[in-house]
């Protein structure tokens, strides 16, 4: 099914939350608020350096609606062996 989409890979999704991915962490921007899942998911080591380094941005670390994709900014996910790669 992945491959007939064209997609990269899947992000997990429950109650019309996002979650994270297979092997990531998933990040939206809405303005100069940066905003990431923090419960029920791994805490990955370069998604906690991603918000140490993002201080200069207001930070919420909180459950990501799948409504809110239409009005982010930017969307990107993070993992120790991709980097960032942004969400199309």
């Amino acid at each position: 099914m992945i491959k007939k989409k064209n997609a990269y890979d899947i992000i997990y999704t429950w109650h019309d939350k996002i979650l994270e991915g297979t092997t990531f962490n998933f990040f939206i921007f809405r303005g100069n608020e940066l905003i990431t899942p923090k419960k029920d998911i791994l805490q990955g080591t370069r998604r906690n350096l991603i918000l140490k380094l993002a201080q200069d941005f207001k930070i919420a670390e909180r459950p990501v609606n799948l409504i809110e994709l239409k009005e982010a900014t930017e969307a990107f996910i993070s993992s120790t062996t991709r980097g960032i790669v942004p969400v199309v």
